[in-house]
C-alpha cells in the first residue's frame, strides 16, 4: 500500500514527496522497521512522542503525532491528526483490509467474555467456521492466540482479522471493553451487530465517573455499528430505553431480549439438579431448551448470545437444536473437579459488586451447608467498588475470606482494609494460596466454596513482577491433597 493512498483514504491532506511503499504500522517503537509507518500514542505510561527518534532510526517514513511536535525529526515526515488514536486505528484497517463476513460485538460491564464465546460455540456446532476474540484471547477451530487486552491493539485485531480470514473464518464475534472503545481501538472495523448485557460500577478509575463510563459503552452504537446494523439489547436492565432511543434515532432496528424484551422474551427459568430448563417466545411461539450453564445470569447471556447469531442470518430454529451442547467458559462458575467428591469448589471471575452477588445468589441455590466466599480487589483500580464487593460477600456469604488479588503497586494491606469496610467479620489471610488452602481445609460436607475475582487468569501481579498462578490449579492441587488424606 502507497502512503500516499492511505493519506487520501484517511481523508488526510498532507502529501509526501513521491510514491513510498507502506511496509507495516505500529505504535510499539521497537517493532519499527524499514518503510513502517509509527503512530506516536500517547498513554497512561508511555508516551510515544518520546520514541520518535527510535522509530525514524529503525526506518520509518512517516510519524503520526496528535499535534505537531517541534522537536520530531526531520528525518521522518511528520503528520499531524485531530485523533492520533483514531487514525491509528483506521489506518491498521485499511492496511490489512480483511475481516471476517459477519462480525458481532458486544459490550457491558458483565458477561462479554462469556457472549462472545456462546457465540462462537453456537456457530461451530452449527457447522460454521468461526472465532471469539476476547479477555480469553483468540479462540477458533484452526488456532488459538492469547491476547492481553479483552479489546486488542488495533494492529494485533486486524491482523488476527486477516489471519482469520485466511483460515476461511466467516463468523467473528468479540469484546467491547470500555477501554478499548474510549481508546478508538475498533474504528474502521465494521460492525454488522452489537449487543448489551448489563451495565453497573467497574473501572472509574480510569473513566472517573459513571457517566463517562456509560457514553463509553455507547459508542459501540453510536460510532461504530454499521447502518441498518442491528442493536441486541437487555430489556430488564434501566440503560435499556437510552441506548434503544440512541439506535433508533440512528436507524438501526433493537432487536429485546429477557423478561420484558419484546424479540426474545423469556418465560421461564426452571432448575434443575446440574442443569437449566429456559423457556422463551420467539415470534409468538413458546420454545423450551435445556441448558448446562449454572446462573440466571448466564441465562441471560445465553439470550444475548442468541440475539446476535440470530441476527447475522441463522435461523432460531437451528439455534435452538444446539443449545444443550454450549458450555460454560474457563474461569465462569467453573467447578473445580478433584478426587474429593464431598466438596464443592468453584471459580469465577467476579471482580465488580454486581458480578459477585450474582454469583453467590446462584451458588446459594445449590448450597445445603455453608456457602463461602474467598476474593480480594486489584491494586490501582477502582477503589470505590472494594466496599461494595464486601458488602456483598457479607449479604449473600455464610463465611468469607479476604485476601490479595493481583495488588500490583498498591499495598496489600491497604486494599483488604478497604474490603474489610463493608464485610468486618470476614477473615483476612494476606498470602492468596494460604488463604485457599485454609478454605479448603475448613469445608465440611455439603458446603460450597467460591473463589472469586481472577477466574481463568494464570499470573499474579504484586508490585513490577508477574508470577504463575492459578486458582483453579491451586484449589485443585489442595483439594487433591484433602482427598487423599
Amino acid at each position: 500500500m502507497l502512503l500516499n493512498d492511505l493519506l487520501k483514504d484517511l481523508n488526510i491532506s498532507f502529501r509526501t514527496k513521491g510514491d513510498v511503499s507502506i511496509s507495516g504500522i505500529t505504535s510499539d517503537s521497537r517493532l519499527v522497521k524499514k518503510d513502517f509507518i509509527f503512530f506516536a500514542l500517547s498513554g497512561e505510561n508511555v508516551d510515544g512522542r518520546n520514541y520518535i527518534h527510535n522509530a525514524v532510526l529503525s526506518g520509518a517514513v512517516a510519524v503520526f503525532v496528535e499535534y505537531t511536535d517541534k522537536n520530531s525529526l526531520n528525518e521522518a515526515q511528520v503528520i499531524c491528526c485531530h485523533n492520533v488514536r483514531k487514525t491509528y486505528a483506521k489506518a491498521v484497517a485499511l492496511y490489512y483490509n480483511s475481516v471476517p463476513e459477519k462480525v458481532v460485538a458486544v459490550t457491558g460491564t458483565n458477561g462479554k467474555t462469556s457472549v462472545a464465546e456462546f457465540c462462537r460455540q453456537i456457530w461451530t456446532h452449527l457447522g460454521y467456521s468461526s472465532a471469539s476474540i476476547g479477555t480469553l484471547g483468540v479462540i477458533c477451530d484452526k488456532f488459538t492466540l492469547p491476547s492481553t487486552l479483552t479489546t486488542p491493539d488495533p494492529d494485533f485485531l486486524h491482523k488476527t482479522c486477516a489471519k482469520l480470514v485466511n483460515h476461511k473464518i466467516r463468523y467473528l464475534a468479540l469484546e467491547a471493553s470500555s477501554h478499548g472503545l474510549a481508546q478508538y481501538r475498533l474504528e474502521g472495523l465494521n460492525i454488522d451487530v452489537a449487543g448489551f448485557t448489563n451495565f453497573s460500577r467497574d473501572h472509574l478509575d480510569y473513566h472517573g465517573s459513571m457517566d463517562t463510563y456509560f457514553n463509553q459503552k455507547k459508542r459501540l452504537f453510536s460510532d461504530l455499528l454499521v447502518q441498518n446494523g442491528i442493536a441486541v439489547l437487555n430489556a430488564d436492565i434501566k440503560e435499556n430505553h437510552e441506548i434503544k432511543k440512541l439506535c433508533l434515532s440512528r436507524g438501526n432496528p433493537v432487536f429485546s431480549y429477557g423478561y420484558n424484551g419484546e424479540d426474545l422474551k423469556l418465560i421461564d427459568i426452571i432448575k434443575e439438579n446440574k442443569s437449566i430448563r429456559v423457556g422463551v417466545i420467539f415470534q409468538g411461539n413458546y420454545i423450551n431448551f435445556q441448558t448446562s450453564l449454572i446462573g440466571d445470569f448466564q441465562i441471560m447471556n445465553l439470550l444475548c448470545s442468541i440475539g446476535l447469531v440470530l441476527n447475522v442470518g441463522i435461523e432460531f430454529n437451528d439455534i435452538a437444536e444446539v443449545l444443550h451442547k454450549v458450555s460454560s467458559v474457563s474461569g465462569r462458575l467453573e467447578y473445580v473437579e478433584s478426587t474429593d467428591k464431598d466438596l464443592s469448589v468453584y471459580v469465577d471471575y467476579a471482580h465488580t459488586p454486581e458480578a459477585l452477588t450474582n454469583a453467590l445468589v446462584e451458588l446459594r441455590f445449590h448450597t445445603k451447608g455453608k456457602l463461602v466466599v474467598l476474593f480480594g480487589a486489584g491494586g490501582d483500580r477502582d477503589i470505590g467498588k472494594r466496599v461494595l464487593m464486601g458488602e456483598a460477600a457479607n449479604k449473600f456469604a455464610d463465611l468469607v475470606y479476604i485476601t490479595d488479588d493481583n495488588p500490583r503497586m498498591e499495598n496489600p494491606s491497604d486494599i483488604r482494609k478497604d474490603i474489610l469496610k463493608g464485610c468486618p467479620g470476614a477473615l483476612e489471610v494476606p498470602d492468596r494460596t494460604k488463604a485457599i488452602k485454609l478454605a479448603i481445609s475448613s469445608l465440611h460436607r455439603d458446603d460450597i466454596l467460591l473463589i472469586a475475582g481472577k477466574g481463568h487468569e494464570t499470573t499474579q501481579h504484586v508490585g513490577n513482577i508477574s508470577f504463575p498462578f492459578s486458582d483453579k490449579k491451586t484449589a485443585t492441587k489442595f483439594l487433591n491433597d484433602r482427598g487423599l488424606s
